[in-house]
């Protein structure tokens, strides 16, 4: 817990290493001293006076059940991905990370599970045309109110919101593509090839989701002619003395129009 959410006086659950085979403690804060809560302890030890950090702080005494019944539900969804074959490794997480960051909710994709409010959920499964009226096994929902799905259920969401809204996800994936192959073709610019790298497997998963594929081709590729036209222009206006006209357009090529510039766009 942060220092901020801790209460002098307070019962708390201290827990000496964060592995879930350490068993909780029950202490008591006295003061805040030297970067550390002074503390006593209630169970074990009673009466020990002894010092603990914040993050040996994990939760309030009352919630310790449910902290504990929390934590077995995350192992649980941990040990349910990997039987799937999870690994952050494959393009596969990369693709559906991008999908739940185009939602526009604050929706979390990590080590394979997706996390977020009940609320913000019920939106993007109905957005994707998921009708669910309960949590699937092994997903849970935590004592603060917020869901968590495996890797698999997770997919299903992912794909399904592909199909049903693909100008949102792929608006993203295009214009960053567009944005780091041209970094990654200028002089110094090359460390970005890596990750433009590491990322076209997704981009290209994203787009057979989406289910147009061969519309999306086209359009990148005429996308690309005019750049490399707009490209073009520019240097041509460089050497004619139209310097401020050739640095509108640059500007335009890398950041999209504005009001300074909407006379060109």
């Amino acid at each position: 817990m942060v220092k901020d959410e801790l209460r002098i006086g307070a019962e708390y659950a201290f827990r000496k290493e964060h592995t879930l085979n350490c068993p909780l403690q029950r202490i008591r804060l006295l003061e805040w001293a030297r970067g550390k809560w002074k503390a006593e302890w209630v169970d074990p030890n009673p009466g020990l006076i002894d010092y603990a950090a914040p993050k040996q702080i994990v939760a309030r005494w009352e919630d310790h059940k449910g902290f504990l019944l929390d934590e077995a539900s995350w192992a649980h969804l941990m040990e349910y991905n990997r039987s799937l074959g999870y690994t952050s490794e494959s393009p596969i997480y990369l693709a559906i990370e991008e999908i739940f960051d185009s939602t526009g909710e604050h929706i979390t994709f990590h080590k394979g599970i997706l996390s977020s409010s009940l609320e913000a959920m019920t939106r993007v499964m109905a957005r994707a045309g998921l009708v669910q009226n309960e949590l699937k096994l092994p997903a849970y929902k935590d004592r603060k109110g917020n869901v968590h799905l495996p890797f698999d259920q997770a997919m299903e969401i992912g794909q399904s919101f592909c199909r049903a809204e693909p100008l949102s996800v792929l608006k993203e994936v295009e214009s960053t593509e567009r944005q780091w192959s041209r970094e990654a073709s200028r002089p110094g610019e090359e460390y970005i090839i890596p990750l433009l790298n590491s990322y076209r497997p997704a981009w290209a998963l994203l787009r057979q989701w989406c289910g147009n594929d061969d519309s999306t081709a086209t359009q990148e590729k005429r996308i690309n002619t005019l750049v490399q036209l707009l490209e073009g222009a520019v240097h041509a206006l460089q050497k004619a003395g139209a310097g401020d006209e050739a640095v509108r357009i640059r500007h335009i090529l890398e950041h999209g129009c504005d009001s300074n510039h909407a006379r060109v766009c």
